[in-house]
């Protein structure tokens, strides 16, 4: 009889676990930003169930500076991160980044888990963001050279013909 018991409690619990359809997914202000400057993270808390609690850790792409936390706590390095102990509700948080130095395509990870969820899941939305060039930066000196070169090119064809 006792076996009977624990193994329906356990089913009950299995399954309470997999019935939390509530979520964490991720915007960004842009797609795009220039090197050096700020892009806001948000990160949309939609709570569908009667959970009352959850953990947000949100991974800092590595070469990103952590600018502002917003309400998130940044003290270890490369994280963002959020608890709600209580009274969870539908919410976003938000967090400002300043980009990298250098052009790249960066790629932004991180887990949430709710009140009964047997195990952390993936933040969803957008996880992506490029890194372009600022103006002035070395991205330009190609087209530049270029350009001077089909300049000195004209000037000794004008040259030749006189």
């Amino acid at each position: 009889m006792n076996k009977k018991a624990i193994l329906l409690f356990a089913i009950c619990i299995l399954v309470a676990g997999y019935a939390c359809a509530s979520t964490v997914s991720r915007s960004f202000s842009s797609t795009t930003v220039q090197q050096g400057a700020d892009l806001t993270v948000i990160l949309t808390v939609d709570i569908t169930g009667t959970e009352t609690f959850y953990a947000i850790d949100e991974l800092v792409p590595s070469g990103w500076t952590v600018k502002d936390a917003g309400t998130g706590n940044a003290e270890h390095t490369g994280h963002v991160k959020w608890v709600e102990i209580q009274g969870a509700k539908n919410t976003a948080v938000t967090y400002t980044l300043t980009a990298p130095s250098n052009t790249e395509t960066a790629t932004f990870a991180g887990t949430y888990m709710f009140e009964g969820m047997p195990n952390e899941a993936q933040i969803e939305g957008q996880n992506q963001v490029s890194v372009g060039a600022t103006a002035g930066s070395t991205d330009l000196l190609a087209p530049l050279v270029a350009l001077v070169v089909i300049i000195a090119i004209v000037a000794i064809a004008v040259k030749r013909k006189k």
